[in-house]
């Protein structure tokens, strides 16, 4: 069984509330017996919470991994409508490097590849890939990041 749900992301700001509840509501289904096999943290984020704290990202990750769980980053995206390619890669770098920095961390994905298709709309410009399918500054830095062999310890 995995828990998958948005606004978990981070156990600081104004998702901290969110985050606890779902912690307690695993940990108490876990001391129970009842098999929670991971987690997803649907990671939908804006410009406007540039910058994302990273280590409450990982401390946050951590916990759960404590639990016995599985770590997912799914459907991550970053909406920008002034498309400011260098907030938008160091947003994804940060969810990225904090994914790495954990052991049970082993999925990130993007909630698509291109603007062109997004939910959030091609205005909104929240994928690693351009409308034109081309590659915009946040798909090189996702690369160098898998790249980076000194992240996972």
């Amino acid at each position: 069984l995995f828990y998958n749900d948005y606004n978990i992301l981070m156990d600081s700001t104004w998702m901290k509330e969110k985050a606890d509840t779902v912690y307690e509501m695993i940990k108490n289904m876990t001391s129970r017996g009842i098999p929670v096999d991971g987690i997803g943290f649907q990671a939908h984020v804006q410009a406007s919470m540039y910058p994302l704290d990273y280590d409450s990202i990982v401390s946050n990750f951590q916990r759960f991994a404590d639990l016995g769980l599985e770590v997912h980053v799914t459907e991550m995206d970053v909406s920008d409508p002034q498309n400011d390619q260098q907030l938008q890669a160091n947003m994804y770098n940060t969810v990225l490097r904090a994914c790495r920095a954990v052991k049970a961390c082993k999925n990130f994905e993007t909630w698509g590849y291109t603007d062109k298709y997004t939910w959030l709309g091609e205005s909104n410009h929240p994928l690693p890939f351009d409308a034109s399918e081309q590659p915009k500054q946040a798909a090189y830095t996702i690369e160098q990041e898998f790249l980076n062999t000194t992240t996972r310890s």
